[in-house]
């Protein structure tokens, strides 16, 4: 049997959310199920992003075993509308949960519903059940104590803090915030004290790689709750960096079968062979553009849902300004995944910066390729692979559907990491497609090939090496710890060296390029080939990352002409990290990006550039 998933925006009373409806592909929504449904609950922060793959397999697990699965984003997380500083975060967070349940109820045939959550998202689906009726509570690896949550959390933001010109009113782990209303609403959670008080059957799935702690369990067997406890191997790869996720099929099928000995579920599969993607009836709504330093109050644009391709194996979100005739106007911006993550971006860089260049009037579609995010399926190829052979074929799709079914006439290809990858070679590689420019932000590599590393090419790690001592000797500390012999002086001179001979054979590669006397490097020509085919090409590095030094020592001279003769941009975003984790430093990426793409729109002049 085959599984469908139907994304579509829930309607709540506290605004919409974005779910995924997971269903054996036969069955209708109305009828569908046997007598227990499933609502998956989130974790949140880095964790919802890093989990995002595992619980999109556990829900399609789910739906193949007959049990109709809802997989959705609270309020202020992943595509759903609003913000993490928005307040009551927690009881809002509850209502989402208790809506989710309300509509699963009225939508399908069950009559049962087990709460199934993640880490925070445990958390919360325990604190649901003392509020409505839930039969079934899967509990993986749950926040007991909200202090001990709100400590690691603090310790995460501690490690990467930094001087903010924002009046700070949150913390930042990992790139997500977490208000201090957040915080305080967090450290009075208590599992323990907060039992639910129905007939619920509880499966308490502890990490593999922790002592296990029953001292929850025994609480809740003291108040005749039935509880099971197992362990779930795999956690640490469920949760690690997006790209070396593993998905850990024996605790999902744990999961799964306890389940199957609790509620009878409608027909199911031994394997989901193959899944289909559609829209539910509600796939478009106003959402609320991101207050940042540049608008000081949210303004609406519009999001719509959309599944490119002929087999319908893309799936995307299309944001536009709020106006009158929903016709294009300009050029439509294309967000690439960056990295393995999916379509939201990291720290939720994609959602707010779609929704930002909307209020600006800029129509922008973030995505997922054919082997990542909410386009993955089982017979995906290279599955969460950032840079799978077919990124560019599946570019090309996306832009032929977004060209033909929704009319738009041009296109600015962008993305982080990989996604500027991408980019880069879908602007090279796809000629009769109407790309104007291709935006790269933050590129590791301009030609990745099989067994090079997912964080920096070997080759490049000296440029990265370099960025790290040219900041390491401004700081008093590093030269304190130099002259108590702290410090790993033979290495230094060693690598002091390396970069001299690099730098040696730089400098005499452009000498002799100046001279005629070598060819231009495939990354000159390839950059020469954007200015013959009248694309630009534009460049946002953070200051400290390796795409500046890796541009230079490949194409510093032709780079260079193009910038000077303005067919080449280039921006700096200062003490930014690779992927903007500081929200003040996606605010001024954004602030970058509107202002060099708005022309485009409203024909501004271009800000000035710098140099290269």
């Amino acid at each position: 049997m085959s599984v469908k998933r139907t994304a579509f925006w829930s309607q709540t009373a506290a605004g919409p959310l974005f779910t995924w409806l997971h269903l054996p592909a036969h069955a209708a929504a109305p009828t569908c199920g046997g007598k227990l449904g499933i609502v998956i609950c989130n974790p949140v922060g880095h964790e919802y992003t890093h989990a995002h793959r595992s619980l999109r397999h556990l829900a399609d697990a789910l739906a193949a075993a007959g049990y109709p699965t809802l997989r959705f984003d609270y309020l202020g997380t992943g595509d759903s509308d609003d913000h993490m500083l928005a307040p009551r975060r927690i009881e809002v967070w509850l209502e989402n949960i208790q809506a989710q349940v309300d509509w699963l109820k009225s939508n399908t045939a069950v009559t049962a519903v087990a709460l199934v959550g993640l880490r925070l998202g445990a958390t919360l689906a325990a604190l649901s059940a003392g509020r409505q009726t839930v039969d079934y509570l899967v509990l993986w690896n749950p926040c007991v104590k909200g202090k001990r949550y709100v400590r690691e959390m603090t310790s995460l933001a501690k490690m990467a803090a930094a001087a903010l010109s924002y009046e700070q009113n949150f913390i930042e782990t990992a790139g997500f915030l977490l208000s201090t209303e957040t915080l305080e609403r967090l450290k009075s959670i208590d599992l323990t004290n907060d039992v639910p008080t129905g007939n619920e059957k509880v499966l308490i799935v502890n990490p593999d790689h922790v002592s296990t702690d029953d001292s929850y369990a025994n609480c809740l067997r003291q108040q005749n709750i039935a509880v099971d406890v197992v362990q779930g191997p795999g956690y640490l790869d469920m949760l690690a960096e997006p790209q070396d996720t593993k998905v850990p099929h024996a605790a999902i099928g744990a999961i799964v079968d306890w389940l199957a000995r609790q509620g009878p579920a409608g027909d199911r599969a031994d394997t989901p062979s193959t899944t289909r993607l559609t829209l539910g009836d509600r796939h478009s709504f106003r959402a609320r553009a991101p207050a940042t330093q540049r608008l000081q109050a949210p303004r609406a644009v519009r999001e719509s849902l959309v599944i490119a391709g002929q087999q319908r194996q893309m799936f995307g979100i299309l944001t536009q300004p709020e106006r009158q005739s929903a016709a294009p106007c300009g050029p439509l911006v294309v967000l690439s995944n960056s990295g393995s993550v999916h379509h939201v971006g990291p720290n939720r860089l994609y959602v707010e910066l779609s929704r930002a260049l909307a209020e600006a009037g800029l129509d922008c579609f973030r995505y997922d390729l054919s082997n990542l995010g909410d386009s993955c399926c089982e017979t995906s190829v290279e599955e969460n692979h950032p840079y799978p052979a077919g990124a560019v074929a599946n570019l090309a799709t996306v832009l032929e559907h977004l060209q033909t079914e929704l009319g738009y006439r041009e296109f600015i290809l962008a993305g982080l990491c990989s996604g500027s990858h991408l980019s880069f070679h879908a602007g090279l590689s796809l000629p009769d497609h109407p790309i104007v420019e291709s935006v790269l932000i933050n590129p590791l590599t301009f030609y990745w090939e099989e067994g090079m590393s997912l964080e920096i090419p070997s080759a490049y790690q000296v440029n990265k090496d370099a960025k790290y001592y040219e900041y390491a000797v401004k700081s008093l500390g590093n030269w304190v710890r130099l002259l108590k012999g702290k410090v790993d002086i033979a290495y230094i001179v060693k690598f002091t060296l390396k970069l001299f001979a690099q730098r040696v054979r730089e400098g005499g590669k452009n000498m002799l390029e100046r001279l005629a006397i070598l060819p231009p490097s495939q990354l000159g020509r390839d950059l020469l080939r954007f200015k013959q085919a009248g694309r630009n090409i534009s460049f946002i590095f953070s200051r400290s990352d390796p795409g500046h030094k890796i541009l230079v020592s490949e194409a510093k001279l032709i780079a260079r002409k193009m910038a000077n003769r303005d067919d080449l941009s280039l921006y700096f975003i200062d003490d930014a990290d690779h992927t903007f984790s500081k929200r003040e430093k996606r605010d001024q990426l954004t602030d970058r990006l509107i202002r060099h793409l708005r022309h485009y729109a409203f024909q501004h002049p271009q800000p000035a550039k710098q140099q290269l």
